[in-house]
């Protein structure tokens, strides 16, 4: 887990290395960037999985159903993407013909497919389908959140995993602040004078680091303050490192 920084691959006639990007519902990779050039890619449109066919059979928006803000600590957005990216299609396959839907619902020993066989209208089934769909997808996703930050707490404090956690933290904010733009952070953090002590830009206040634990911390506060700016979600904690 955290190999974020290493899913790279060599984009040829272009300088450095590129990191995937994620979709939660394809285990293919949707997009890239390479830091050295400061450029996002695109690659080509991967075949659809049965999730992903089901989300457009019933009308409804993938980047609707996941946000960055369905993520409480957007710190841990990028390995929960990659997590789910590679698993969630194959557990919805497994879940819509074994699952049962569950709850107190009348329905709740029937599987998602078994909808299918209810003697009500074609658009009655499919209101149903999005409701508990829609529950399912985010149900995974808080559970996904909940494993990686128990992971991700585990490795921060662990010698032989620190390294690779922190170069996993500085690649997050790499690709956050470059989708936002640099004069954009720093007018962000030039808003927020009491959480940056009165900083006017994002290098001001990492220079400002007494060493790689406190410079890692900042740099979680600024991505989840990022966040909050741009969905208008609260603020996520910071996962303090311990020296």
């Amino acid at each position: 887990m955290f190999s974020y920084n290493q899913s790279r691959t060599p984009i040829s006639g272009k300088q450095g290395y590129d990191y995937k990007l994620y979709n939660i519902f394809t285990p293919y990779a949707v997009g890239s960037y390479n830091p050295i050039t400061k450029q996002f890619g695109t690659t080509q449109e991967p075949p659809s999985t049965g999730l992903q066919k089901e989300i457009t059979r019933l009308n409804l928006k993938d980047y609707k159903l996941y946000t960055k803000n369905k993520v409480k600590n957007n710190t841990l957005a990028h390995q929960v993407e990659y997590n789910l990216s590679q698993k969630l299609y194959a557990k919805f396959d497994v879940w819509r013909d074994r699952g049962k839907i569950g709850g107190k619902s009348k329905y709740a020993e029937l599987s998602y497919d078994e909808l299918d066989e209810l003697p009500i209208r074609a658009e009655d089934k499919n209101s149903l389908k999005i409701n508990y769909l829609t529950a399912w997808i985010n149900q995974e996703i808080d559970y996904e959140e909940e494993a990686v930050k128990r992971v991700f707490e585990s490795a921060l404090n662990n010698p032989k995993l620190k390294k690779r956690t922190i170069g996993y933290i500085r690649n997050s904010y790499e690709l956050e602040t470059a989708k936002v733009g640099g004069k954009k952070v720093d007018n962000i953090i030039s808003r927020y004078p009491d959480k940056f002590n009165d900083a006017r830009s994002a290098k001001e206040y990492l220079e400002r680091s007494t060493d790689i634990i406190d410079e890692i911390n900042r740099r979680q506060l600024i991505i989840d303050v990022i966040s909050k700016e741009e969905d208008g979600t609260d603020i996520g904690p910071v996962i303090p490192i311990n020296p």
